[in-house]
């Protein structure tokens, strides 16, 4: 009986793809099938955040490429760096 009602909820869910403030949201019974499926909404959830994440590491790593440094000017004086250690 649950695992019916469950299945016909999740064919209804999968149809409208509901975002996941309605999935969390939403009350279900304490069914393995329902579990199973809180399981892979945390496992989406998780992707979508390191995908994100990715993203932004990628962006990052190329806006701060180091350019090619001079050490001395065209006059032949040398230039003072102060890097951090």
């Amino acid at each position: 009986m649950q695992k019916q009602e469950f299945n016909e909820t999740k064919a209804k869910n999968e149809s409208t793809e509901l975002d996941e403030d309605n999935f969390w949201a939403e009350k279900s019974d304490y069914t393995p099938e329902s579990r199973m499926e809180t399981h892979r909404q945390k496992e989406r959830l998780k992707e979508k955040q390191e995908e994100e994440k990715n993203s932004k590491k990628k962006f990052q790593i190329d806006d701060f490429k180091t350019k090619e440094r001079k050490f001395f000017s065209e006059d032949g004086r040398p230039y003072s760096f102060n890097d951090p250690k």
